[in-house]
């Protein structure tokens, strides 16, 4: 599993941050109907790159990494759904199908889609 730092932009004032750059006026049009560098929480800081509280990307490389994530859903405690008016835990069937589901979504990730990554967000 590859976890790597991303490039970050954040407000000193609120803490709020983004992941993509600020000082794009299209995206931050796009994403959030602001004019560039602007804090959307409105405290009326600009945001500035992060170089502590960056977000991370985590990669899966290895069949490893799938199973080591199927392990940690399996310790999870059972979620609570919603049946008609009534909560109550899921059974071990849904549980398991939950799981099963969010297994199947993951994929190894090859080396031509790591490197285009980190050249894209990795903040080096």
């Amino acid at each position: 599993m590859l976890i790597f730092k991303i490039k970050t932009w954040g407000c000193p004032q609120c803490h709020y941050t983004q992941d993509f750059d600020c000082n794009d006026a299209n995206l931050m049009a796009k994403h959030l109907g602001l004019p560039p560098n602007i804090c959307p929480n409105k405290c009326g800081r600009t945001l500035v790159k992060e170089t502590v509280n960056r977000k991370e990307m985590v990669v899966l490389d290895t069949q490893d990494d799938i199973t080591a994530k199927k392990a940690k859903f399996e310790a999870e405690e059972p979620k609570s759904v919603f049946d008609g008016d009534v909560s109550r835990l899921e059974t071990k069937a849904e549980r398991s199908k939950r799981i099963d589901e969010k297994v199947a979504l993951m994929r190894i990730a090859t080396s031509a889609e790591i490197a285009d990554l980190r050249v894209k967000y990795e903040d080096v």
